[in-house]
């Protein structure tokens, strides 16, 4: 006799199997993706495997990976070659920024200098190196400033020491020091010395050095004396001596009309005149 549960007969209920469960556990899970099916090389399959991609979307996710750890892509990257590789280190250096030609580097040098063969040679020393045209131009500016900074430091030091061996010399002179002073500039008016000059006389011998040797000189030039009025001409004349001598050509007639009309004696006793009265 069937016993009845729920007024339903026990036969008419569905078996209870794992068929049905398997069956649809089956069917929510894809399949894996077969490598072997791509055409890959033994090798590529050994790399993909080792690297435990299961499917194409992760050989992307690793690259995309890649790229953010690199911070760019392919065309952005330099790879290093080995020493002594001069033409690949050269690929290298034209990635990173250098000009194509020598040439093109932008070498400026301090002002009021033009020393084109120093030019060339840095031009020519980057591009061998493979200094970029930025760093040229970096390095140039700091060049610049460091030139510049020797010769303020170079002046500065000059006249530090000529001043001291100026208050030497005073002290050497004495009273006698503003005597010795006019003929030793006497000197250096009759040979027409111009500041270049003496400055690199200086350099060589000291302040002091070239005043002694200017005094020596002016001190053997002598008073010489105008033909027509007795005073004293030339570079040993005084300032009040040269005055009174303006003065009185002012008033010489004769005198005029020579330097009106351009007389070459008259024009030199009028210059060297001013230039005695009106020095310094």
């Amino acid at each position: 006799m069937e016993e009845v549960t729920q007024g339903q007969p026990v036969a008419a209920q569905a078996p209870t199997t794992g068929a049905p469960s398997q069956a649809a556990d089956t069917a929510a899970t894809p399949a894996a993706f077969d490598w072997n099916s791509q055409g890959l090389d033994n090798d590529t399959l050994g790399y993909v495997h080792n690297k435990g991609w299961a499917k194409p979307a992760d050989v992307l996710q690793g690259y995309r990976n890649l790229e953010k750890l690199m911070g760019a892509g392919p065309d952005k990257l330099v790879r290093l070659p080995g020493e002594g590789d001069t033409t690949s280190w050269g690929q290298v250096w034209d990635k990173l920024g250098r000009p194509a030609k020598a040439e093109d580097y932008k070498i400026a040098m301090p002002e009021g200098v033009q020393d084109d063969a120093t030019v060339s040679f840095l031009r020519n020393t980057f591009h061998e190196i493979g200094v970029t045209g930025k760093q040229a131009e970096a390095f140039t500016a700091k060049m610049q400033e460091q030139l510049k900074s020797n010769i303020e430091n170079q002046i500065n030091t000059r006249r530090e020491t000529w001043a001291a061996q100026e208050v030497e010399l005073k002290n050497e002179w004495g009273s006698k020091f503003d005597q010795n002073f006019d003929m030793a500039r006497r000197a250096v008016r009759e040979f027409k010395l111009d500041v270049d000059v003496i400055d690199k006389l200086q350099d060589a011998m000291g302040y002091d050095g070239v005043m002694k040797l200017m005094h020596t000189f002016g001190s053997k030039l002598g008073e010489s004396r105008y033909v027509d009025g007795g005073q004293p001409q030339g570079f040993g004349a005084s300032k009040e001596g040269a005055l009174n001598e303006i003065n009185r050509l002012r008033n010489d007639s004769e005198f005029g009309k020579k330097l009106v009309a351009g007389d070459a004696e008259a024009r030199t006793k009028w210059d060297r005149l001013h230039t005695i009265a009106f020095a310094g």
